[in-house]
């Protein structure tokens, strides 16, 4: 019984430590935006670098903006969090579209955008460790009015063998 015990507990606390295999991503749904961080791999190792970014899904006829927004708005700004060694490249941002609204142009991006960074682990990691790498996303969300909306995102991630998470598909 007592083994039965211990046996569930341990599988209690690794779901925490590692929830959905290590591709779990932090998720914020604010009133117009959900946020999203994703990781492309589901473990790191030392020294390999990987990536990891900020998935925004706006609701229908919404826009957010690139990093150079035009005549009006505001870039996306991501802070990011690293474990001491680690470092992040900078946002790699897609092409935006041409929005006109009325005599201004601007940059921006309707429907959903991806932001992703590449992300440089140090040489030499504690094998026994789960790292945890956190953003703060602050972006404007337009359609007749400008709001501006955030989320602190959160993912950890283990030390082994990567391999390829199931949101590949968005670092292609």
């Amino acid at each position: 019984m007592l083994a039965r015990v211990f046996s569930l507990l341990l599988i209690v606390v690794l779901q925490l430590a590692f929830p959905a295999g290590g591709f779990a991503a932090g998720t914020v749904q604010n009133d117009i935006t959900r946020a999203t961080l994703i990781a492309d791999t589901d473990a790191i190792k030392a020294g390999q670098p990987f990536s990891i970014g900020v998935l925004l899904e706006p609701k229908e006829g919404w826009h957010s903006y690139w990093e150079n927004p035009g005549d009006a708005g505001l870039a996306t700004v991501l802070t990011w969090s690293l474990p001491q060694g680690f470092s992040a490249s900078k946002t790699l941002w897609p092409a935006p579209e041409r929005i006109n609204e009325g005599p201004l142009t601007i940059y921006g991006y309707h429907d959903t955008v991806f932001l992703p960074v590449t992300i440089t682990p140090a040489e030499a990691l504690d094998e026994l460790q789960v790292y945890t790498f956190s953003v703060k996303a602050e972006w404007l969300i337009c359609k007749d009015i400008c709001i501006p909306e955030s989320a602190n995102l959160e993912i950890a991630l283990p030390i082994g063998s990567p391999n390829t998470s199931t949101n590949a598909q968005w670092f292609v």
